[in-house]
C-alpha cells in the first residue's frame, strides 16, 4: 500500500476515535447515572436526562431513532463542525 494511503487511513482512525469519544461522553452525559441501568456500549437508549447541555450532539443522539445515523456517522457529522 503507498504510504500516502497508510498515512490516510491513519489519520481517519485517529480522527475517528476522537470524535466518537466525544459523540460518547455527551452521550454519557445525558444518561442519568443514578439510573442503574447498564448497557455495554449503548447509549441511546436512555432518555436525555443528566448533565448534558442541548446541543447539536445531545439532540443527534435524541433523535438517532429519526436520523438513522451509526455512531461512526452521527460523530464524523458533529466532528466536521468543530
Amino acid at each position: 500500500m503507498a504510504k500516502w494511503k497508510r498515512d490516510a487511513l491513519a489519520w481517519h482512525e485517529r480522527e475517528t476515535k476522537m470524535f466518537e469519544d466525544f459523540y460518547n461522553d455527551v452521550g454519557k452525559q445525558m444518561v442519568n447515572s443514578a439510573s442503574g441501568y447498564s448497557v455495554p456500549g449503548s447509549f441511546l437508549c436512555y432518555q436525555a436526562q443528566g448533565t448534558a447541555r442541548s446541543s447539536f450532539v445531545s439532540t443527534a443522539i435524541e433523535d438517532n431513532d429519526k436520523n438513522n445515523l451509526s455512531v461512526k456517522e452521527a460523530a464524523w457529522l458533529a466532528g466536521i463542525m468543530l
